[in-house]
């Protein structure tokens, strides 16, 4: 880790995520108890999460925009567009304004999909290839320390402030990627000229993970369906006292354990990005 800090531009680029990631994390569960304030509606606040999360579905085409681009332009325009988009949510006064909030996290689902693929490609130009597993790691490390606390955060700050602030200070949060992006002293090579037609392209990551066992197994297993649990880390051992229904009766059983919630509502699909090919 030492050696990665070394390098100017991977700790200027790292700020401005850290700070970038808070205001992301605390946005989505802030949004979605707003609509159920408005609403009184369980389905319209969980309309939210659909439309954050219906945009993972093109991350293929997301991947292959990330390949055919310079990387430092597109995460500097997605960045600021999403600050804008997210300014929409001023205008959401009543129930009636409901639709702004679901456009707007499909928006935010949309840049989520692009920023990922795009942030690992620039990885592979800003630091040594021996790095990169740290680099890697470390941008990781803090996405999921900040989806432990931002949500919470969200939610507090939805109470002490109302979610016209919360819209305001992540908005400004996107300021900091889009600094430090333009502080960067990378030089970003030129991308390749596209070989054949998109839907060819597209399909490529498909079959590439068809051919490759190894892949082709963790692909499956992360999109079967649960069979104990609502939680996405679920144990390797099933229990063998309860079910999908609930306990067996047992007089050995124990009460089963309540399901953990997931670590971030929203989070896209395994195996979809632009380290399809690449591996980055």
């Amino acid at each position: 880790m030492r050696r990665l800090l070394a390098h100017r531009d991977i700790r200027v680029y790292l700020a401005g995520q850290l700070l970038s990631l808070f205001g992301d994390s605390s946005l989505w569960l802030a949004m979605g108890i707003w609509v159920k304030t408005l609403t009184g509606s369980n389905a319209q606040a969980g309309l939210v999460f659909f439309f954050f999360t219906a945009p993972s579905l093109l991350a293929p085409a997301s991947g292959l925009l990330a390949d055919r681009v310079r990387r430092r332009p597109l995460l500097i325009a997605t960045n600021a567009l999403t600050a804008l988009a997210v300014l929409a949510l001023l205008a959401v006064s009543g129930r009636g304004q409901v639709w702004v909030v679901d456009a707007v996290m499909f928006g935010y689902g949309l840049s989520y999909g692009i920023l990922g693929p795009a942030q690992s490609a620039l990885l592979t130009v800003m630091v040594p290839a021996d790095l990169l597993p740290d680099a890697n790691a470390a941008l990781r490390t803090a996405q999921e320390s900040l989806r432990l606390i931002g949500p919470l955060a969200g939610a507090g700050l939805f109470v002490a402030v109302g979610a016209h602030v919360i819209a305001v200070i992540d908005a400004a949060s996107f300021a900091f990627p889009v600094i430090s992006l333009l502080l960067l002293r990378v030089r970003e090579p030129a991308p390749h000229p596209a070989s054949g037609r998109w839907a060819e392209q597209l399909s490529a990551g498909a079959r590439h993970i068809w051919r490759t066992v190894e892949l082709r197994h963790v692909i499956v297993a992360g999109q079967s369906p649960p069979r104990c649990s609502a939680s996405p880390r679920r144990s390797a051992t099933p229990s063998p006292a309860t079910d999908c229904t609930g306990p067996r009766p047992s007089s050995e059983s124990s009460p089963p354990s309540p399901a953990r919630a997931p670590s971030r509502a929203g989070s896209p699909p395994p195996g979809w990005s632009a380290g399809w090919v690449k591996g980055a």
